[in-house]
């Protein structure tokens, strides 16, 4: 086998990979995001699932641009999977804001951390809208909505 049939061989099994990877981070950020719509995790496991969310979107980018020119799939579930994370973490901010003002209760010390957790997301939605009009042009208000939407399983009355 040459060299460059080999490392050609390479280059698509790495491309596959990572297609894998995409695929089953978006699915995980759809099996959470139903979960969460349906109140049964907690805060904590949001925030955790959001980090791992985070990292793996870096990972999936990482080998993106490690292979040269990204292809349109590539593209495409790079820009669905960001979608979904901007949508969700403004649903976990919110609802986590929600739970601060509902809850008089809680101790300085975790409404403190809640608020650094609150303020964390809130920074990442930020530098990922930055860097989706990096990737893929600009994000619409209109898009969001209709990605929540989807991701809620809600349509819209017209399209009906």
């Amino acid at each position: 086998m040459s060299a460059i049939a080999s490392k050609k061989k390479a280059c698509e099994a790495m491309e596959t990979k990572h297609k894998v990877a995409a695929k089953k981070l978006i699915q995980e950020v759809r099996r959470d995001y139903e979960v969460f719509v349906q109140g049964k995790a907690s805060l904590d496991f949001l925030f955790m699932r959001w980090g791992n969310c985070m990292k793996g979107l870096r990972l999936i980018e990482k080998g993106i641009l490690s292979t040269g020119a990204p292809s349109e799939e590539k593209l495409k579930s790079h820009r669905e999977l960001a979608e979904l994370l901007i949508s969700f973490s403004a649903t976990i901010s919110l609802s986590a804001e929600r739970h601060l003002q509902n809850n008089d209760p809680l101790d300085e010390a975790e409404k403190a951390s809640l608020k650094e957790k609150i303020d964390l997301v809130k920074r990442h939605r930020k530098i990922l809208e930055f860097e989706f009009k990096g990737w893929h042009g600009q994000l619409s208000r209109e898009k969001l909505e209709e990605v929540s939407q989807r991701i809620s399983g809600v349509t819209d009355s017209k399209a009906a």
